[in-house]
């Protein structure tokens, strides 16, 4: 990711067109990094099997546990649909101040549309996979865990 980053901070100027390679660099580093956090918080709840603890105490932890993720999914979905929908009515009024031909102003949008939609397939299938992955993992304990 650094690296990544690193080597298109050096290879292009900081011009409005060597910016987009920079943006997107970075917004696609913070997304795997965001999914490879989730990935390695998956550690053994190991609390749920501890006889020293007492059965109400593990279960309200459990319980903790599902609503933090849930909380985490909810909050992480509706966060980037604002963030898109307003990246969405940013990239148009941009594609108005930057092209002033309306067919390039539209094909402008439509390709940074489609950038869009390509990175939020892979915010949906990375952190947002992640967290309600790790949500109904929680649920499933949850409904197993006996006294």
């Amino acid at each position: 990711m650094i690296a990544g980053l690193g080597i298109a901070l050096f290879a292009f100027l900081p011009e409005r067109p060597h910016m987009w390679v920079v943006e997107t660099t970075l917004a696609y580093s913070v997304l795997s990094f965001l999914t490879v956090l989730l990935r390695i918080s998956r550690g053994p709840a190991q609390y749920i099997n501890d006889s020293t603890l007492s059965f109400q105490g593990r279960l309200e932890r459990l319980k903790a546990n599902v609503s933090l993720w849930r909380q985490i999914t909810i909050c992480g979905t509706f966060g980037y649909l604002v963030l898109a929908i307003v990246e969405m009515i940013v990239v148009w009024n941009v594609a108005l101040v930057m092209v002033s031909n309306r067919g390039e102003q539209i094909l402008l949008f439509n390709v940074s549309l489609c950038s869009l939609l390509l990175y939020s397939v892979f915010v949906v299938l990375g952190p947002l996979k992640e967290a309600f992955g790790l949500t109904v993992e929680h649920i499933q304990k949850l409904s197993t865990t006996k006294e």
